[in-house]
C-alpha cells in the first residue's frame, strides 16, 4: 500500500501529461461502473453476427466454424404470445442469445421474489419457457403467454411485441475502463498499457452468480487470469457490491445510479474463499 500511495502522490505532483492520463483513465473507470450497472439490470447481450461480406473465405473453409452455431441456430420468426393475466411480476432478466438459457427474477403477489431458470415451475403453476431482454414467455397448459417487465411509472406490465430487437452496441455485455498502476513513470507507462486495458475491456464478461435461487453477485470472466490479477482480482471472486450497494436485486439500480453519479473511486466488495475484501478501482 505504501508503494501505491507513493505512486498516487507522484501522480498529483507530476506535469500536465500525467494529469491528462489520469483524467482519461478516471473516465474509463466511470464507464466500468456504468457497464456493471447496466449488466446487473439488463443482463449480458451478445451482438448479432454480421452478414457475409465480399472477400470472405470460400464456404467450404467456413463450414467447420459455422457448424458450432456460436450465436444459436436460426429459426422461424417468434410467434406472438398474448399478455399473461398472471399476478406474478417480472422484476428483471439475464437474457442470453438462446432464450432457453436465460434467468428471470419473478415476484409473487405477496412480494416474495426469487430467480427462475427456463423449465422451472412458477408459483402460479406456469412453466418458464423462454427468457428475453424485456419479457419472458410462460407456458400454461400448453399455451404460451408473455410476461413483460413493467414500464417505468406503471404497476402492470403491458404486452410487448416479441419481434427481435435492433442490434445492440457491440460493447454491451462487457466491462470497459479498469485502471492499471505501472512503473515509476506513470504517465508513460499507463499510455503504453492502454492496449492492455482495451484487451481487458473486450475480454471480460459479467456472469451472474445465483445461490439457492437468489442472485448474490457477479463474476468477471476472462481468458487470461493474469488480466484480473493486475487489479487484485481472481476468476473465482464474486463481486457482491459496488460502492456499498449489494448486487442482489435489479431493483437497486436507482440506488446504484445515485452513488455512481457522485463520482470518485469505484469500490468493489469481493467474496473470496468465504471471506470478503474490498478492491478499489480509481483514484
Amino acid at each position: 500500500m505504501t508503494a501505491l500511495a507513493d505512486r498516487l502522490h507522484s501522480l498529483f505532483v507530476s506535469p500536465v501529461p500525467a494529469r491528462a492520463a489520469t483524467l482519461a483513465l478516471g473516465a474509463l473507470c466511470a464507464v466500468l461502473a456504468a457497464r456493471l450497472l447496466w449488466l446487473l439490470v439488463a443482463g449480458p447481450q451478445i451482438p448479432v453476427a454480421p452478414s457475409a461480406a465480399p472477400g470472405m473465405a470460400p464456404a467450404a473453409e467456413r463450414a467447420p466454424l459455422a457448424g458450432f452455431h456460436l450465436f444459436g441456430q436460426g429459426g422461424v420468426a417468434p410467434v406472438a404470445a398474448p399478455a399473461s393475466q398472471s399476478r406474478l411480476l417480472l422484476r428483471g432478466t439475464f437474457a442470453s442469445p438462446d432464450p432457453a438459457n436465460g434467468l428471470a427474477f419473478i415476484a409473487e403477489a405477496a412480494g416474495r421474489e426469487r430467480a427462475y431458470r427456463v423449465g422451472e415451475r412458477l408459483p402460479d403453476g406456469a412453466i418458464l419457457d423462454e427468457v428475453h431482454a424485456e419479457h419472458v414467455i410462460l407456458r400454461r397448459e400448453g399455451r404460451r403467454e408473455m410476461l413483460s417487465l413493467p414500464r417505468e411509472g406503471t404497476a402492470t406490465p403491458p404486452p410487448r411485441d416479441p419481434t427481435p430487437a435492433a442490434p445492440v452496441d457491440p460493447g454491451g455485455g462487457y466491462l470497459t475502463g479498469p485502471l492499471s498502476f505501472g512503473a515509476p513513470d506513470l504517465a508513460t507507462d499507463r499510455a503504453a498499457r492502454a492496449p492492455e486495458l482495451a484487451a481487458l475491456a473486450e475480454g471480460a464478461n459479467v456472469l451472474p452468480v445465483v445461490e439457492n435461487g437468489r442472485l448474490v453477485g457477479v463474476r468477471l470472466g476472462v481468458r487470461d487470469p493474469a488480466l484480473l490479477a493486475r487489479f487484485g482480482l481472481d476468476g473465482e471472486d464474486i463481486v457482491t457490491a459496488v460502492n456499498g450497494i449489494p448486487l442482489d436485486d435489479p431493483e437497486r439500480r436507482d440506488a446504484l445510479q445515485n452513488v455512481l453519479r457522485a463520482g470518485g473511486p469505484v469500490v468493489l466488495t469481493v467474496r473470496r474463499g468465504g471471506s470478503e475484501r474490498q478492491v478499489t478501482l480509481g483514484l
